[in-house]
């Protein structure tokens, strides 16, 4: 009971933050839409409005935590490293304190994750998305989740295999670099005034756009990290910028549409 709670607490929140009225399995390539949480950058190519935030980012470990259990390793795998923002870094903030989990933060980007941690909720975050969709078009249902694997369930029926599911993944340089061209005149005098995205999640101008690629912070790609957080910035807070998690580094994914059997073969 507890576990199907969990799966509509966060199939809900999935629908609200993507989809708009498009909330089921498309069957060609002519009823693709924006995967959750998305907008579209080119046929078939889609990218995150911002960073991945810290409210976000705490949906996963609530997930984690409640299927796992608390003293689980998945659990405590998926948790992000708040040591690295700490009063030093952090504008004289008092001791103790938690950006991760303070709500004034809940859009700022989640950081203090490594690239695997990344991957590892990007691959969750697909997951949970393909089941959202199939509850909508009533071929999975909560009692399913409980007691079925998604991979296993989705190799069973060859028609499954055949209808098109959005995947996420870490983008490229040259996908990032793709986006920055195609999105670079989308800044207007709106957006100017609209300051920083994540206290004004509900505005027309700032949900139809892509935010603060390449300048907010660094991200991850998929051979390294891009942004402008410059050196000195990352030496006066006297972390090791060598570490694999630090207080700079967020990221944001990319999402293409595929076939489930396609979508399957990519996790062998």
């Amino acid at each position: 009971m507890k576990l199907k709670i969990l799966h509509s607490l966060v199939l809900i929140v999935l629908i609200f933050t993507g989809c708009a009225n498009q909330s089921h399995l498309p069957v060609s390539q002519k009823e693709i839409f924006s995967p959750p949480g998305t907008v579209k950058v080119s046929d078939n190519f889609y990218c995150d409005q911002s960073e991945i935030s810290n409210q976000s980012w705490r949906e996963y470990t609530f997930w984690m935590k409640h299927k796992f259990g608390e003293s689980s390793q998945h659990y405590s795998e998926s948790l992000p490293d708040t040591i690295h923002w700490n009063p030093s870094t952090n504008y004289d903030a008092p001791e103790g304190f938690n950006r991760f989990l303070h709500t004034a933060y809940n859009y700022y980007p989640v950081v203090g994750i490594t690239k695997e941690q990344v991957t590892n909720y990007t691959q969750w975050r697909t997951e949970r998305v393909i089941e959202m969709l199939l509850i909508n078009d009533e071929m999975l249902t909560s009692t399913h989740l409980d007691t079925v694997d998604l991979n296993t369930w989705l190799q069973s029926d060859a028609e499954i295999k055949k209808k098109l599911v959005p995947v996420y993944r870490i983008p490229t340089q040259k996908e990032v670099s793709f986006i920055q061209k195609n999105y670079k005149n989308l800044k207007n005098e709106y957006q100017e005034h609209l300051g920083s995205p994540h206290s004004h999640k509900s505005c027309s101008v700032y949900c139809s756009c892509i935010h603060e690629l390449n300048s907010n912070a660094d991200e991850y790609l998929h051979e390294g990290t891009v942004g402008n957080i410059v050196e000195e910035y990352k030496i006066e807070s006297k972390i090791d910028i060598n570490i694999g998690e630090n207080a700079w580094t967020s990221f944001r994914n990319v999402c293409s549409w595929v076939t489930v059997a396609e979508f399957l073969q990519s996790n062998k």
